[in-house]
């Protein structure tokens, strides 16, 4: 009895469907074994590869099928997928072109696009590639969030929330899209409004850190320092390798007069992430305020050390230098005209 390769494809087509990868991969080798051009077998067998992780063999094996069937415009957007997750961003692109040039309606394909160029720093191209895709799919909720995500880099902050609130009206239930929004209204100083859409995103995803530390840091903002370090320690909990969390749990002990604690947070944040400038500067707050001015001034240096333009750190440093018996005041003065030097012109009190 002969093979039949269009049974069996099908037969793996189901099994990849419905998550069962190792049956579906069987089969696919199967039929590359009885006909080694089956480039849709090529295909979805890469496709299974990246799904499994393995994004080297998935771009080999999608290439592959391209080699035999350059005109499938699937192949090309799934060659990109595999080489975005590989770091191979321009690549990636030009696949995403190719497969937007072979097939103009095709929205995953501009959403991936829009996808690589914000990640290569295209935000405009970005945005582009998003209205293509909102143009073959009006409704396509992650195209909208993530045009909300690239408008708001752009500097287009009411339009960014009209295309989050976009997103959440088309799925109630998006959580990405409710954070990408508190962030948005964060960041244009609804502080109030913020706080609402990261307590929805919470309702959807109550174990996302990054949405804690976002509600927290928006409840420092306002004042709210008891609440704020909860939602820091929760996010702590959560998440306990995320230096941002400590770092922001530091920020707000110095806030509540904890300093000691603050110490040990600013401390645990940069053990994990030792080139965390605001952690050093945030540590030199620290030892300011309990008169430990020497080690004060070793953080921020510390701080401008990894962050050149930092004027928060700079400025910091030049307040810490008036507590230091070492200095003399001309020593101050040079500090001070260093300063206004980098940073513009300081009036003298």
């Amino acid at each position: 009895m002969s093979f039949n390769s269009a049974a069996a494809f099908e037969l793996a087509l189901g099994f990849h469907r419905a998550g069962q990868l190792s049956e579906a991969e069987r089969l696919y080798r199967e039929i590359l074994m009885n006909e080694p051009r089956h480039a849709d077998s090529l295909h979805l067998l890469g496709v299974a590869a990246r799904q499994q992780g393995c994004n080297e063999m998935a771009a080999e094996l999608i290439g592959q099928a391209i080699a035999i069937d350059g005109a499938a415009a699937a192949y090309h957007c799934n060659l990109g997928n595999a080489l975005s997750d590989l770091g191979r961003t321009e690549e990636a692109i030009a696949a995403y072109r190719t497969a937007v040039a072979l097939k103009p309606d095709f929205p995953e394909a501009h959403f991936n696009l829009g996808n690589a160029l914000e990640q290569a720093g295209r935000t405009e191209d970005a945005i582009a590639a998003f209205n293509q895709a909102l143009h073959h799919r009006p409704t396509f909720a992650e195209a909208y969030t993530n045009l909300g995500v690239a408008l708001g880099r752009a500097g287009q902050r009411q339009e960014a929330v009209a295309a989050h609130c976009t997103a959440i009206r088309l799925n109630p239930n998006f959580a990405g899209a409710r954070f990408n929004l508190g962030v948005e209204l964060r960041t244009i100083g609804y502080l109030d409004q913020a706080v609402n859409a990261f307590l929805a995103a919470l309702q959807l995803r109550p174990h996302h850190a990054e949405t804690h530390i976002n509600l927290a840091s928006c409840l420092c903002e306002a004042g709210d320092y008891d609440r704020a370090a909860d939602m820091f320690e929760t996010a702590i909990k959560l998440d306990w390798k995320s230096a941002e969390a400590h770092n922001g749990l530091a920020a707000v002990q110095l806030c509540r007069g904890k300093v000691t604690l603050a110490i040990e947070a600013c401390q645990e944040a940069i053990r994990l992430r030792p080139d965390y400038a605001e952690a050093h500067n945030n540590l030199g707050n620290a030892y300011k305020d309990l008169g430990r001015f020497e080690e004060a001034v070793d953080s921020y240096n510390a701080a401008i050390r990894l962050k050149p333009d930092y004027v928060t750190a700079y400025s910091s440093l030049l307040l810490c230098q008036h507590y230091r018996s070492d200095l003399t005041p001309d020593e101050i003065m040079a500090e001070t005209s260093r300063f206004a030097a980098r940073f513009g012109q300081v009036q003298a009190a």
